[in-house]
């Protein structure tokens, strides 16, 4: 009891103690995060969550909440390659569960949008809400969820469909938001197309002409080529990529933060608007008349 005493009363212990428990208040207090620093963050999706040839959007995003004191553990579940119905099957899925996460982040759509995957709006779209709804359900402890559209494919044409990217996954993520709304669950939507086609200089991303990106005159004064900026093979995301993605989560996550990217205009709210599913390019009716008739001989 004495040395607990003469402890307690050393003025060097007791100013160490005092810096401390300041220190943890200062943290408290001046985190722009909702969540508690004990969170865990499942990020699940393909292979630009997985990562390849930069450092992916999860390890970044660790590193940004922690400058702004959320210590939360957040581990990488994405697998390359699969679409929303085949990560359903993977190991990865499984060890996602298993984690239990609080939050859970998910991208999903880029292998969805192959031409030999995606065949239209009706089947394909309606495929992907209901495969993301039950990837979404499996994680019965998280509270939120943070859903983020697939960034756009540029390269190479002949596997990815561009405007099934840009213009449906819009309005199929928010089917996926309105369908959990009944659930224990807050479902955050984060649109990341105006950060990878709405670059400083570059038309509006609200309604732009599916020809103008196809085409590729969607093009910003100050950089040449967006895909040569944002992308390190048109698909995946270079390091500024990657840490566009971590900023856009970091302040969804915490709303409190200034968004650190100064190469583009601020994102505009996710709303429900008119998305035209209609109209597609000449370059995209050449390989659908190609994919078309691949399939019909499969028939």
């Amino acid at each position: 009891a004495t040395v607990s005493v003469l402890y307690w009363f050393n003025p060097k212990k007791m100013h160490q103690l005092i810096r401390t428990i300041i220190t943890l208040l200062l943290v408290t207090l001046t985190s722009g995060c909702n969540f508690p620093h004990s969170s865990r963050i499942a990020c699940i999706g393909d292979s630009i969550t997985r990562g390849k040839g930069a450092a992916p959007y999860p390890t970044l995003l660790a590193q940004k909440l922690s400058k702004e004191g959320l210590k939360a553990q957040v581990r990488n579940f994405g697998k390359s390659g699969v679409t929303s119905s085949e990560y359903l099957q993977s190991e990865e899925y499984q060890k996602a569960l298993q984690f239990q996460p609080d939050i859970v982040i998910a991208m999903f759509g880029t292998n969805n949008a192959k031409w030999a995957e995606w065949e239209t709006y009706n089947n394909s779209g309606r495929a992907y809400v209901s495969s993301m709804q039950r990837l979404l359900r499996g994680f019965s402890n998280a509270t939120n969820v943070f859903v983020l559209t697939p960034i756009p494919a540029y390269e190479p044409r002949s596997m990815f469909r561009l405007s099934v990217i840009l213009y449906c996954f819009k309005s199929l993520l928010w089917e996926v938001k309105t369908a959990l709304s009944g659930d224990n669950v807050s479902v955050h939507l984060i649109d990341t197309r105006p950060a990878f086609v709405g670059v400083t200089g570059t038309p509006p991303m609200s309604s732009p002409p599916i020809d103008c990106i196809d085409n590729g005159s969607m093009v910003s004064p100050v950089h040449p080529s967006i895909k040569n900026v944002l992308f390190r093979d048109g698909v995946h995301p270079n390091s500024r990529g990657m840490h566009i993605v971590a900023e856009l989560l970091a302040t969804s996550i915490c709303p409190d933060r200034t968004l650190n990217i100064s190469y583009f205009s601020p994102v505009p709210p996710f709303t429900n608007d008119t998305v035209p599913h209609g109209v597609i390019s000449d370059i995209e009716k050449k390989f659908s008349r190609k994919y078309n008739r691949r399939r019909s001989k499969r028939r």
